[in-house]
């Protein structure tokens, strides 16, 4: 018999009858593989570098916003957090939505509506002027989201008292009259978006249009400056502005933004919160779980305090222990802090075999 003659009499002995159990896994065969996630790990029993991490969440950003105040050289952007930036005019006439407006077609003319912005400066935007005093840089700038403030003072010229409440009035549930007049707070309201100018990096003047939709109309009004109302008196602001070139000692300026009008007012002071340069845990982590001193280390400690607690827990249940009480290990030295309760507690009597000593605590 020729050779492949006996390979093929060898395959048909070794292939199963029509009709009989599938083979065995493992002769050839891959496993199957398990439906459903995986079972939960400790974070110190993965490989270093394997530890599964969740997909990070797409940021949604609500939009940017043209801006070119009176004083300025040149617009800059604002960005605004999500649903912070009304709808354009445009929009507005023809009730659009805002997830349209700013989001899908990325309409960058100022709002509809007034928002309300407070701008600071950075020495890299500022030059001095042949007179000596601080002025504005002919420079391409851009503005950065920041968090709100530590404390932030604004004109103090009075027209605060027409603005709604500040935030922290807001969320002690005062009035608008009460925060305004009453306590005479200046702080900007408390829907205010807090930037800083930088100087841009890209060398452009401003973003690159998005890019354009079929049987679209272009959008109109983006050079960051108002358009007097049809129905006005044709003012923009202008008048009731302070003058920009004139830098501030606070060198940040409070901005009412909106298509008709943009009025500026220079702030009295602002403080940011302290930014620690040391390496601690990342950005949204409290900062104990960076301090082995002060908390956990890392994830592996946390994770052994967690099951420490679970079985304390668990073992408390079992026992029987009430509230306020704590069970304390077999022999362990009782110290009364009161003699009567010395009394009590050898009269009783405590041995270091007994099963389980309980005491109140």
């Amino acid at each position: 018999m020729s050779q492949p003659e006996e390979e093929a009499k060898e395959a048909k002995a070794e292939a199963p009858p029509a009709g009989g159990a599938p083979p065995a896994y493992g002769y050839g065969f891959p496993f199957p593989q398990p439906f459903g996630p995986p079972m939960m790990m400790p974070p110190y029993a993965y490989p270093p570098g394997m530890m599964p991490v969740a997909p990070a969440e797409k940021k949604t950003e609500g939009g940017l916003c043209t801006v070119h105040p009176p004083g300025c050289p040149r617009p800059f952007e604002v960005p605004f957090p999500e649903r912070k930036l009304p709808v354009c005019l445009r929009c507005k006439k023809n009730y659009r939505s805002r997830e349209l407006c700013r989001s899908r077609d990325e309409h960058r003319a100022l709002p509809w509506q007034t928002a309300y912005v407070v701008v600071t400066l950075t020495d890299e935007i500022l030059e001095k002027k042949p007179d000596g005093t601080l002025g504005f840089a002919d420079i391409p700038v851009v503005a950065e989201l920041q968090d709100t403030p530590e404390m932030c003072r604004g004109p103090a010229d009075g027209s605060m008292r027409e603005e709604p409440i500040c935030k922290v009035c807001k969320e002690k549930n005062y009035t608008t009259d009460h925060c305004r007049n009453s306590l005479n707070h200046t702080t900007p309201p408390y829907q205010s978006v807090y930037v800083k100018l930088v100087p841009r990096t890209d060398g452009l003047e401003t973003s690159p249009p998005p890019p354009k939709r079929k049987k679209k109309r272009q959008e109109e009004h983006v050079d960051g400056r108002p358009t007097p109302a049809e129905h006005g008196d044709g003012d923009t602001g202008e008048a009731l502005s302070d003058d920009l070139t004139v830098i501030h000692e606070s060198k940040t300026f409070f901005a009412l933004i909106s298509a008709h009008k943009i009025v500026v007012k220079w702030c009295e002071a602002i403080r940011y919160p302290e930014t620690s340069d040391k390496p601690g845990a990342p950005q949204g982590f409290p900062a104990y779980l960076n301090n082995p001193q002060g908390g956990y280390a890392n994830q592996a400690q946390m994770w052994d305090a967690f099951r420490a607690g679970a079985m304390w827990a668990q073992q408390s249940q079992v026992a029987g222990l009430q509230p306020g009480q704590m069970q304390l290990p077999l022999g362990a030295p009782v110290y009364p802090a009161r003699e009567e309760d010395a009394v009590a507690i050898g009269a009783l009597g405590t041995k270091a075999g007994d099963e389980l000593q309980v005491h109140d605590i």
